[in-house]
Formats: structure tokens, sequence, C-alpha cells
């Protein structure tokens, strides 16, 4: 990268996608430089840059999964726009030419998008945002991973600012939602971090527990830590 930072990386078959905030690239000898805004693709053999794929969004890329069918890569992040056409920051990419796969579509968020996992037929989201196609969706929610449409399986809400409040003025404010989540091989068990304190009316100060194994994912009642339930220094 010439500017900028890569915030994600996936493989799909022999081809590494990057994605974040970068706008230049070169290739591996420095030799050929690219303009790549916020994604590219390179050879995860010889490390050559592919000359096709050079889709433009207009905002970061923070997460990236390879796609339901091959030589497709779900991408998503803060952007609105990809290739200047409305996203909806959770988009599905052809490798081969950087194009929307428009049969892939996911809900609308109001947020951005900051991870995703594939646990079987679901796509996991996390993010900054508190609807998805208009309904409440704070921090989380699950996708159909075949079709991007959105899945009742996860109504999880997650809400307070951890560290902000009203009447102090040095106390950082971050966005409320969820930054990483995790599961477990097997699929039955989520676990997600980031900037909140109470999950579904339960204090979860940052890091919750998720039981996926019954008809809906909930929050699990027989896990939970206070270490991190102070506030945050005031310059974090």
């Amino acid at each position: 990268m010439l500017d900028g930072s890569v915030l994600a990386i996936a493989q799909v078959g022999n081809t590494m996608v990057l994605g974040g905030d970068f706008t230049t690239v070169a290739s591996k000898n420095g030799a050929q430089t690219y303009d790549r805004m916020r994604l590219v693709a390179f050879d995860a053999t010889t490390g050559a840059i592919s000359g096709s794929f050079a889709p433009t969004v207009n905002g970061s890329v923070n997460a990236l999964v390879p796609g339901p069918v091959p030589g497709t890569v779900i991408v998503a992040g803060s952007f609105n726009t990809v290739n200047g056409t409305t996203g909806k920051r959770i988009v599905l990419l052809s490798l081969a030419d950087g194009s929307i796969v428009n049969s892939w579509k996911a809900p609308a968020t109001n947020g951005q998008t900051l991870d995703m996992k594939v646990s079987g037929d679901r796509l996991y989201v996390a993010g900054s945002f508190t609807t998805a196609g208009g309904a409440a969706h704070a921090g989380l929610l699950s996708l159909r991973y075949q079709t991007g449409a959105l899945d009742p399986f996860v109504n999880t809400q997650v809400s307070v600012n951890h560290n902000w409040t009203s009447t102090c003025s040095r106390c950082a404010k971050a966005p409320t939602g969820i930054a990483a989540i995790d599961l477990t091989p097997d699929g039955s068990t989520l676990v997600a971090i980031g900037n909140f304190k109470v999950v579904d009316g339960l204090s979860r100060d940052h890091i919750v527990r998720l039981d996926l194994t019954g008809d809906s994912a909930r929050v699990s009642t027989t896990w939970a830590t206070n270490r991190y339930a102070s506030t945050c220094n005031s310059r974090a």
C-alpha cells in the first residue's frame, strides 16, 4: 500500500483480497503502481495484482469473507456507493471484474459494518448500526449466506455507550456497537466485543457471549465478566 491501511483480508480460491482505506498500491517489486480504491486482489502464488478487479467504493472496507459461489467476495464497511451505484455497506462482488452481483441483496444498515463471520448458511454481521432493512438490529444481525436476505435468527440489541456520558466533557464518544465477533468451530457460540454496556437488558461490559443452539440467538446467562466494567481512560 502506498497510502492508507489494510483493514481486512480474505482468500477466495487462489486469490487474495485486501480491503481498507487505501487508494494506491504497488506491484511486489515496486515497479508499477495501480489506483485501487479501498479494494485490491492479487494472485496468492505469484503476488501479481489483478488488472480486472478494480471496484471503487467511497468509504473504508472493514470486513471481507469469501462469497457463497466461487469467484465472489462479500465486502462490508462504511461505504454507501460501489462503482458509482448505491451500495448498502454490504455487497457481493465478482472477482472477475469487480462488478456487483445483483442477485445477492443485503438490507441497508444505518451505520458501518466492522466484522463478518460465516457459519453454515448464516452470515453474522457486526457494526455500529442500529437498524437493518428498517428494523431494529443494534450492533449485530444475521443474513442468509446464499442470498443476503435478512435472517430473523439474531435479534440481539446492544446499547449504552460504555465511556461517554453527557456530563463527562473529556470522555471519548465512540459509536455504540460491536467491533469484532468470532464463533466456536461448531457454530454453537458467538463472542462479541465492542462499545456497549447492555445487551438485551442484561449488563454486559464490552464483551458478550451468545448461545446459538436454539431457535434464536440468546445472551448466555451463565457467562459474564466485570473485568472490563471500569470506564476507559478519558484519552482513549
